[in-house]
């Protein structure tokens, strides 16, 4: 997509609007206190001020004096159990002081679980089971918990090796296998763990937040100010202005970060240097020039991608407060995935290489602990070049949209007017409203449907599909008095008897294709049994026949007149079909929740959005789907009843056959051609 506008570009004219948009931005005093003079003031503070804290902090919970309960038989060992800052008491029954404990009167108490009156006899053979009590909310009664702890463990040492002397019997008589622990990991390599766990994230967010108000004032900004219909009247095309505002983001965003980092290096080094008193272990970074060099340079398509979804969402605002109230969600969704570097059992491989933003913060781990290679490098930092070009791309094509000035509310600003009637879809922002109903009605109405215990899983899906997918984009089609039949695309005179034969032959051939990916991604990031299980069960909770109507027919009917009725043409009608298939099929991915199908189901997204395009029917996309979950539920059946054996013998292959690939492949391409062409233009209006 880009490549055809390149020749068209003038490189001089673009630097001259990067220049012209750097100089401007950077004479903004709110952009220079939020991306210089804040790192210089914060950091340093917030260095100094966390280690008195956490110093003091430190110091208040040693010296502070904590009151356990003891059981009276302990009462002859009170010298050997009390410490400085432990007051002991001795009760005959200590449960009757448990609302003491309630009411942090004392911190802890200890009770007898199994009563030995000869436990410290040195010839005795029982034990003595005690139970400690705490409050693990009051940092008190946990302090109490632990010194407790610790003196009891102490005493019951020292009683054993009494029992020990007095048989004449050697320590190893108890300890057949010794066990010691070697931390073979350099002072570098453990910082570099500690500050690998926070740091990527911080690079990330800062780029999200330096991008985040450069993209909104050099978009929205200049719509608002009038200033961007000036520049479109000069002799430059849309995409050289386009492209010298998108490289000004991206420069205010490396500025940003490199600025950020320069004063959290000291930052983290103070820290780490506090950390090493309070754990007494060494810790430290070591970083050469040569993985500053490559973070840095791993960081431009990281810039790159941020800031050019951030202006896509700002093109689409119509003023600047309606963009940071599209970007603000967007940031919060973004950060949970920065925070792969932190969470155990990711590791960065060749399928964690291609996910945006995970990538990243899995990389800049790993060359703080030290575990890189330049081949996995390279494979991270090439995904990220395609992840910016995609983002790129989408901003270009928002930018040449034909309302990018359009300051019209759309139906959800004036809620209690009929659309035009000769308008047959809703609009992107109607779209996207919808999406976000149905999400937040799936994530709090969902579970109360499903899991109910009033009927079967199976129902509970089925009432999923009608209430919470199919009865929102109705009710609001219905409400702006939109006419069903032109709006859908469910004109029954644009079906062929053909097609209802071509369409399951080309279903199987995509499903073909992605059960080859399916089997590449399970290899290296393989779902979980219990999912697997999930599946399977269906069919032990309902009857086999009515699994089939929920999960074929009505998941087929509901989830298609969401998806492609409305969403697609609502997204299609300021994106075009190209971008609309694609973030329609995202959106539906999305919304199946489990990141083991995310993929593989927007794959199947992006089939079925492509034949009601193509075909001018949603009946057929309909029946697409229905048939495709008719045949997964098949397979699934078949699974359930093949035994466990044969269960754990599906996904072991890593390849499907080739001759089906190239042969799906073929036929797709062959039935494509004799599929109806009933679609319509880019632009439905």
């Amino acid at each position: 997509m880009l490549t055809d506008i390149m020749p068209k570009l003038n490189l001089k004219n673009i630097l001259s609007i990067f220049k012209k948009e750097l100089v401007f931005t950077l004479r903004d005093a709110d952009l220079i206190l939020t991306i210089v003079l804040l790192p210089m003031i914060v950091y340093p503070l917030l260095a100094i001020g966390g280690a008195i804290f956490v110093g003091q902090a430190k110091s208040s919970v040693e010296k502070a004096e904590v009151k356990v309960v003891l059981p009276e038989i302990l009462h002859k060992f009170e010298q050997k159990l009390a410490t400085q800052t432990v007051t002991l008491a001795f009760a005959a029954d200590p449960q009757k002081h448990f609302d003491e404990l309630k009411d942090a009167k004392i911190d802890a108490l200890v009770e007898i679980a199994t009563l030995s009156a000869d436990f410290a006899e040195p010839h005795a053979t029982e034990s003595l089971g005690l139970q400690i009590k705490y409050d693990r909310t009051r940092w008190r009664s946990d302090k109490a918990s632990d010194l407790i702890y610790d003196q009891l463990a102490n005493l019951r040492e020292e009683l054993r090796e009494s029992r020990q002397k007095a048989r004449n019997i050697g320590e190893d008589f108890f300890f057949p296998i010794r066990i010691k622990e070697e931390n073979i990991a350099v002072p570098s390599k453990m910082g570099g763990s500690m500050v690998g766990d926070l740091l990527p994230s911080l690079i990330i967010i800062f780029s999200m937040l330096g991008a985040f108000y450069s993209a909104i004032d050099l978009t929205t900004g200049e719509k608002e100010r009038g200033t961007l219909e000036t520049l479109l009247l000069s002799p430059v095309s849309f995409n050289e202005i386009m492209l010298g505002k998108f490289l000004t983001v991206v420069a205010v965003v490396m500025i940003s970060v490199s600025i950020n980092l320069f004063f959290l290096g000291g930052t983290f080094k103070f820290g780490l240097y506090q950390m090493s008193r309070i754990m007494s272990v060494k810790l430290m970074v070591e970083t050469s020039w040569t993985s500053i060099i490559l973070i840095f340079f791993a960081m431009i398509p990281l810039a790159a991608t941020i800031s050019a979804a951030m202006m896509a969402v700002s093109f689409m605002a119509r003023t600047m407060k309606e963009a940071q109230n599209y970007l603000a969600p967007i940031i919060s969704l973004l950060i949970l995935p920065s925070f792969s570097g932190s969470m155990p059992g990711i590791d960065l491989t060749l399928f964690t290489a291609s996910i945006p933003i995970v990538n990243l913060s899995l990389l800049f781990k790993a060359f703080f602990v030290g575990d890189w290679s330049f081949g996995m490098y390279l494979m991270t930092v090439s995904a990220s070049m395609i992840h910016a070009v995609i983002a790129l791309a989408l901003a270009a094509s928002l930018f040449r949209s034909e309302d990018l000035f359009d300051r019209s509310g759309g139906e959800l600003a004036h809620l209690f007017y009929p659309v035009a009637s000769t308008c047959t879809a809703p609009t992107a922002r109607g779209a996207l409203f919808i999406f976000g109903v149905v999400i937040g009605l799936a994530f709090s109405v969902g579970e109360l449907l499903q899991n109910n215990p009033r009927w079967s899983l199976i129902t509970g899906l089925a009432m999923l599909q009608l209430l919470v997918i199919l009865a929102p984009p109705l009710v609001y089609l219905l409400f702006y008095r939109y006419r069903l039949v032109p709006t859908l695309n469910l004109e029954l005179n644009r079906l062929r008897l053909g097609d209802f034969l071509i369409v399951p032959v080309m279903s199987l051939c995509v499903l073909v294709w992605i059960m080859q990916y399916s089997l590449i991604q399970n290899h290296f990031f393989p779902a979980p049994d219990e999912l697997n299980r999930l599946f399977i069960g269906f069919f032990d909770v309902a009857p086999v026949w009515w699994v089939f109507v929920v999960g074929s027919l009505m998941a087929g009917f509901c989830e298609e007149f969401l998806f492609r009725g409305v969403i697609l043409k609502g997204l299609q009608r300021r994106l075009g079909i190209v971008w609309a298939l694609i973030i329609s099929s995202c959106m539906f991915g999305l919304f199946h929740i489990t990141p083991y199908k995310v993929v593989s189901t927007g794959l199947i997204g992006l089939w079925l959005g492509y034949l009601r395009y193509r075909t001018g029917s949603l009946w057929l996309s309909i029946y697409g789907h229905a048939f495709n979950n008719a045949v997964a539920l098949a397979l699934v059946y078949a699974i359930s009843r093949s035994g466990a054996e044969a269960a754990g013998q599906v996904g072991k292959s890593l390849f499907v056959p080739w001759p089906l690939l190239t042969g799906s492949l073929f036929i797709f391409w062959f039935l494509h051609r004799r599929l109806s062409n009933g679609g319509q233009s880019s632009t439905e209006k």
